[in-house]
């Protein structure tokens, strides 16, 4: 084989390897980039809970304080699904981390709200007993309830963050130990490759050179016809 084949082999062997290792580290980098633009959502739905809770709370206060002590008529969403957490809930396709604490949310947040129609209808008819009877057995009970589901899946975005870093943290170490063995296999095998390919038989053939160079110096025709024929 001529060295200039043996030339083009070793770099076509080591280009098609470099373009494996090129190759993976985009898929890589693609898997790490996924990750992180998640991660960069997830605290934004934590805020976004945590301003939903205490929306819930000012309708509780609106309807308790304003509606049922002051008189005030009562301008907050009575649809569960009107409101801005009932907007955000059926609108929203959760992680499967958080799906159980999401399915929570639903049941008294309903009922929470359907409180609001039976104590305007109490204090309507004047029953002011009934009214916060209304509000202290279904609708503080219920907006506890709400706020619990909400922030378990707080709570549960929160590991879903740590799982997300600790995933990123493995693609990277694994990344980074594939190029390191990858590109000390490129060197070794260039290494050997061009020793065992290029070197020894230039070596070999300089020698037989110089014993036929030795040979026609001695006048040693009989000796320049065996290295020749070898």
């Amino acid at each position: 084989m001529k060295i200039s084949t043996k030339l083009t082999l070793n770099i076509s062997i080591i280009s098609a390897v470099l373009l494996a290792i090129g190759i993976f580290i985009g898929i890589m980098a693609l898997r790490v980039y996924r990750l992180v633009n998640e991660v960069e959502q997830l605290p934004k739905l934590q805020a976004k809970l945590g301003t939903l809770t205490i929306q819930h709370y000012q309708w509780a206060e609106a309807l308790g304080v304003g509606t049922m002590l002051m008189g005030k008529p009562f301008t907050k969403a009575l649809d569960p699904t009107k409101c801005d957490l009932g907007k955000w809930y059926y609108s929203f396709t959760p992680p499967e981390q958080i799906k159980d604490a999401y399915a929570k949310v639903e049941e008294p947040h309903r009922k929470f709200h359907a409180t609001a129609e039976k104590i305007i209808n109490a204090m309507n008819s004047g029953n002011v007993e009934l009214a916060k009877q209304i509000y202290q057995e279904e609708t503080i009970p219920n907006l506890e309830k709400t706020r619990n589901a909400l922030t378990e899946m707080r709570l549960n975005i929160s590991n879903i963050v740590n799982d997300y870093f600790a995933q990123i943290s493995n693609l990277m170490n694994q990344l980074r130990n594939t190029i390191i063995i990858a590109f000390v296999g490129v060197i070794l095998f260039s290494i050997l490759f061009t020793f065992y390919f290029i070197i020894k038989p230039l070596r070999l053939n300089l020698n037989k050179l110089i014993g036929i160079a030795n040979a026609v110096a001695r006048g040693d025709f009989d000796s320049i016809r065996g290295e020749i024929q070898n």
